[in-house]
C-alpha cells in the first residue's frame, strides 16, 4: 500500500541479498506471499557479516509503491514511466538473477492527480498494486481499475476488464491500490458500482462469473480463507468488514467497523478470527466468525483505539517463532491476537531490537515515532481491551 506523502520515494530501488542459501528457492507469487500472510518458509542465516549481506543486483525502476511477485526465474512489479511526454503505468518482468528487464506491458495512462490528499501532495505518485502470478499468467490491476491478464513469458496482453468503465467503478480516494487475488479459476477484485462491488472474473477468458455487493471499495487487498468449511474472500468495503462466498459471491457475513476508505492494511485471518485496522489513528479490532442453523454471524472480541492502529502496514501472525528482530523505523507492537494485551520481554541494541513473546503473537508497526536506540517506544505495547464478548452481528 502507499505511504504518506513524506515517504514517497523518488524511485524504487531493488536490492536482493545472498545470505548463504539459494536466492530464489521458493515463489512469492502475490502480495504478501503464497498464503497472503507475509511469511516466507525459507530459512536464512540470521547472523550477517559486519559489512552486511552481499548485494546481488540493484536497478532503478521509477516511481511507485508496488511490491514484487516472484515466480520461477522472474520478478514482476508495477511502475510508472514517462513515454513520449506522457506518464504511463506498466507491468514489468525482471530476471530474478540479474535484475535485467525482460519485458514491459503498457497498462494505462499514469494519471495520479486523483491521489491528491489534504497535505497538497500526491497520495501515491505511482503504481500501488502488486501483480499476481498464477498458471503462467500475470494479473495486474491499475490505479484506474483496469484489470489485465498478461502472458508471464512474453508480457503479451491476453484480456482486460475496465472496471471503471464497464462496471460503474468507484475508485477509493487515492485510486486503486488493491492487488488481485486468484482462487481456482477466478480472479477476484472489488471496485465496481452498485450490485457489482465485488467481481469474480474467469482467469482464462476475462468473462465475469459473478458479481455482488453494493459497498464502496477500500484500499486494501482481499484475503482468501476457508472459515468453518466455507471458502471466502474477505474485504474491507466502506464501513464494513465482509466475507463473500468464492463460489457464488453471496455475502456470508458482515461486521461493522468504524473506519473506511483510507484503510490500506489488509485483513488477517487467525483460525476463525479476522483482524481489521484503519489508517490515520483509526484503531483496529478482532472479530470472530461464527455459524449456526441460520448461517454465519460475527462477534466482536475486541476493538482498540489509535494505539493499535496499523497505519499503512499489515501485521504478521507467528505461531512458531518466539523472537523477532526488527529495524525500528517506528515502534513495533507485539500482542496476543486473541486479547489485545501483551507484555513481552525486550532488549535493544542500537537500531536492532528483539521481542521475545510466547506464540501465537501479532506483530504490528505502531503509528508513532520514537527513539530507536532506547526502546522506550515499547511502552506503547500495553494496549487495553475496550470491548469483549459483545453481541454477535448478523446480516
Amino acid at each position: 500500500m502507499q505511504l504518506k506523502s513524506q515517504l514517497i520515494a523518488l524511485r524504487i530501488t531493488v536490492m536482493l541479498f545472498l545470505t548463504g542459501t539459494a536466492a530464489f528457492a521458493s515463489d512469492w507469487p502475490q502480495y504478501r506471499g503464497q498464503n497472503q500472510d507475509g511469511i516466507s518458509t525459507e530459512k536464512l542465516d540470521p547472523v550477517w557479516p559486519p559489512e552486511g549481506p552481499k548485494l546481488i543486483w540493484k536497478v532503478p525502476l521509477g516511481n511507485g509503491y508496488s511490491s514484487f511477485a516472484v515466480s520461477g526465474d522472474k520478478a514482476f512489479t508495477m511502475v510508472s514511466r514517462e513515454n513520449k511526454g506522457e506518464m504511463r503505468e506498466l507491468c514489468i518482468a525482471l530476471d530474478a538473477a540479474t535484475g535485467k528487464e525482460i519485458w514491459a506491458a503498457d497498462i494505462t495512462r499514469g494519471n495520479y492527480a486523483s491521489q491528491s490528499d489534504s497535505y497538497g501532495e500526491k497520495g501515491g505518485n505511482g503504481a500501488c498494486s502488486t501483480p499476481t502470478v498464477n498458471g503462467g499468467k500475470v494479473y495486474a490491476y491499475s490505479i484506474d481499475m483496469k484489470l489485465c491478464c498478461l502472458d508471464a513469458q512474453t508480457g503479451k496482453e491476453l484480456w482486460r476488464v475496465d472496471v471503471l468503465k464497464d462496471h460503474a467503478g468507484r475508485p477509493p480516494f487515492f485510486g486503486n491500490t488493491q492487488s488481485p487475488v486468484v482462487d481456482g479459476d477466478l480472479v477476484i477484485v472489488s471496485g465496481g458500482g452498485a450490485g457489482q462491488s465485488v467481481l469474480a472474473i474467469n482467469k482464462n477468458t476475462g468473462q465475469v462469473v459473478w458479481k455482488s455487493g453494493d459497498r464502496h471499495s477500500d484500499q486494501s487487498t482481499p484475503v482468501l480463507a476457508t472459515i468453518l468449511g466455507e471458502r471466502q474472500a474477505i474485504f474491507c468495503l466502506g464501513f464494513d468488514l465482509v466475507g463473500v462466498s468464492v463460489k457464488d459471491g453471496k455475502t456470508l457475513w458482515r461486521q461493522g467497523i468504524r473506519w473506511h476508505d483510507d484503510n490500506p492494511s489488509e485483513p488477517i485471518v487467525y483460525k476463525d478470527q479476522v483482524r481489521c485496522g484503519g489508517a490515520n489513528y483509526a484503531g483496529s479490532g478482532l472479530y470472530q466468525v461464527m455459524k449456526d442453523d441460520d448461517g454465519f454471524y460475527t462477534k466482536k472480541l475486541w476493538d482498540c483505539d489509535h494505539r493499535l492502529s496499523p497505519a499503512y502496514t499489515t501485521p504478521v501472525i507467528s505461531t512458531e517463532l518466539s523472537a523477532w528482530f526488527v529495524t525500528l523505523m517506528k515502534p513495533i507492537k507485539a500482542m496476543d491476537p486473541t486479547s489485545a494485551l501483551s507484555s513481552p520481554r525486550t532488549r535493544s541494541n542500537g537500531r536492532k531490537m528483539a521481542l521475545e513473546v510466547p506464540p501465537p503473537l501479532l506483530l504490528s508497526v505502531a503509528n508513532r515515532s520514537s527513539s530507536p536506540s532506547t526502546g522506550k517506544s515499547l511502552s506503547l505495547i500495553q494496549a487495553r481491551t475496550l470491548t469483549r464478548n459483545s453481541p454477535g452481528s448478523r446480516l
